[in-house]
């Protein structure tokens, strides 16, 4: 477990410093500032929720595995919930996210809401994926997250510079965010189609126990 989540964890904190310190670089520190308050603002329901989720939902699959019980519709189940319970209001941040901002903190962070509204996609497949990433250590497949997140951080590091070639810095919000979300939506699936693997041989050995 160490061996392969402690890397893991510390590639996944620098994956979420890089966009912040190549923004500074590449834009300047306004830039970086628009970014870091968007991105800070919408974090705090997500890391609450999931957490919460997280703690409940690893509890409930442990159970749910060592009885016998069928994970992968566990995990399904938990995760279609979460993206019905997140598409309203990022939904809304998606849609309406300048307007939002402005309202709350003034013109000033139009910015703020411009990137806003693409963090929001990033964010919500970010929450959806919670149960997938809880069921990783149940699953035993430590070391395929560990891969998902090397790639992640280059996919990341890559298109935030394809956003510096063109000199904009909404442009590299928006590959980042559309990357970050299809990079979750991959990982969810790989995820229940290894809890459905899993479950099938278990099946299996059911069947050769109760026939011997």
């Amino acid at each position: 477990f160490p061996l392969y989540r402690a890397p893991q964890v510390l590639l996944n904190s620098f994956s979420f410093a890089a966009p912040t310190l190549m923004f500074a670089w590449a834009f300047g520190s306004e830039v970086a500032g628009f970014y870091t308050i968007a991105f800070a603002l919408l974090t705090v329901p997500v890391t609450l929720l999931g957490k919460s989720v997280g703690d409940v939902f690893y509890k409930e699959v442990v159970e749910r595995k060592n009885s016998g019980g069928n994970a992968s519709l566990f995990i399904i189940k938990t995760t279609r919930n979460l993206l019905l319970l997140g598409v309203i209001p990022f939904g809304l941040i998606a849609l309406f996210g300048p307007n939002i901002f402005t309202l709350l903190y003034g013109e000033a962070w139009l910015t703020s809401g411009d990137f806003a509204r693409w963090i929001s996609l990033w964010l919500l497949m970010m929450l959806v994926s919670r149960p997938a990433i809880a069921a990783v250590p149940v699953l035993g497949i430590q070391a395929h997250l560990l891969a998902h997140e090397i790639l992640s951080l280059c996919v990341r590091v890559g298109v935030i510079y394809l956003g510096v070639l063109e000199q904009s810095p909404l442009q590299s919000i928006i590959y980042l965010s559309l990357a970050n979300a299809i990079l979750y939506g991959i990982l969810i699936l790989y995820v229940f189609l290894k809890s459905r693997e899993d479950a099938s041989a278990e099946k299996e050995q059911e069947h050769e126990n109760t026939a011997i």
